[in-house]
C-alpha cells in the first residue's frame, strides 16, 4: 500500500553527472539519439526496490535496495556540489516506490560507505571506477531487495554475462516524480582494464546511482553495475557504469554477498 508524502518535503533539483565532454551539447546529457525511456509501475517488484535518494542540500539521485537496510548508489551523490563537502547521513533520505505524491517505504540514512579511491570533482578512470557508495538505512525497508551479479574475470578481462540485453531504471531530472526505464539496451564493452562498463542505456541527471539490471532466462533480475556518468571514449559518448565486481569484496565483508 502506498503512503502519503504530505509529511515529507523533497528538494527537486537533480544532482549532476560528472562533467560531460564539451562537444556534447544535448540539454539532457546521456539521451543520445532517440529517447527510449518509458514510465513504469514503481509499485511492482523489482521497480519498487528502486527509489529516490533525496538530499537536504537539494537535489536527488537514484538508489537500489540490495538488503533491507542497504542501498547502492553513486559516490558523487553523497557530496554537496556547491562546496565539495561530503554529506552527513542525516542529510540523506531514501524513498522506495516513489510516484508523485505517494511512496511505499522510506528511511533516513544511518551511515554512508564511500569507495576508497573516489575523489569528488575529478573524472579520471580511477575516480569513475570507484564512483559507488553504500548507504545503510536507519530502519529496514520491507521490500524484496535486488541481488548483485557476481562477476568473474577471464584473465585480465571482465567476463561479461551471456545475455546481451539489459535495462536501467531511475528518476530523471525531466521526470522527477515518475520512475522511467530503458529496456533492451546493452553493455557495449569495458574500459580502464575492465573497471568500467560502457553501455548505451539512456540515463541523464537524476539517474546517477541507478542500477544496470540483467534479467536472466529464469526471470531473475540482477544488478550488473551502477550508472554514474556520460563520457567520451574514442569518437563516441557512452554511459559509464561501475561494475559490481568493484564493490563485491566490500559487500561480502559486510555479509551482503555469500
Amino acid at each position: 500500500m502506498r503512503l502519503s508524502l504530505l509529511a515529507l518535503s523533497f528538494a527537486l533539483l537533480s544532482v549532476h553527472f560528472h562533467p560531460v565532454e564539451a562537444q556534447d551539447t544535448l540539454s539532457l546529457p546521456g539521451i543520445i539519439g532517440s529517447d527510449n525511456r518509458v514510465p513504469i509501475d514503481s509499485s511492482a517488484w523489482p521497480w519498487s526496490s528502486i527509489g529516490r535518494i533525496n538530499r537536504t542540500v537539494g537535489g536527488f539521485c537514484t538508489g537500489t535496495l540490495i538488503a533491507p537496510r542497504h542501498v547502492l548508489t553513486a559516490a558523487h551523490c553523497m557530496f554537496d556540489s556547491r562546496n565539495a563537502r561530503p554529506l552527513a547521513p542525516e542529510e540523506i533520505h531514501f524513498v522506495a516506490g516513489y510516484k508523485r505524491d505517494s511512496y511505499i517505504a522510506h528511511s533516513k540514512a544511518r551511515s554512508i560507505h564511500l569507495a576508497e579511491g573516489f575523489q569528488y570533482g575529478t573524472s579520471d578512470g580511477d575516480t569513475l571506477s570507484n564512483d559507488w557508495a553504500l548507504v545503510e538505512l536507519r530502519k529496514e525497508i520491507p521490500l524484496r531487495p535486488l541481488p548483485v551479479h557476481e562477476f568473474t574475470r577471464d584473465g585480465q578481462n571482465l567476463k561479461l554475462p551471456a545475455e546481451p540485453s539489459i535495462l536501467r531504471a531511475g528518476y530523471s531530472q525531466d521526470r522527477a516524480h515518475l520512475l522511467a526505464a530503458h529496456n533492451g539496451c546493452s553493455v557495449e564493452g569495458t574500459a580502464e582494464s575492465g573497471r568500467i562498463l560502457l553501455h548505451n542505456c539512456d540515463a541523464t541527471r537524476g539517474d546517477s546511482g541507478s542500477a544496470l539490471l540483467m534479467k536472466s532466462r529464469d526471470g531473475e533480475y540482477r544488478i550488473l553495475g551502477v550508472s554514474v556518468a556520460v563520457r567520451q571514449y574514442g569518437s563516441r559518448n557512452y554511459g559509464v557504469a561501475v561494475p559490481a565486481l568493484n564493490f563485491s569484496e566490500m559487500l561480502r565483508a559486510k555479509g551482503l554477498l555469500p
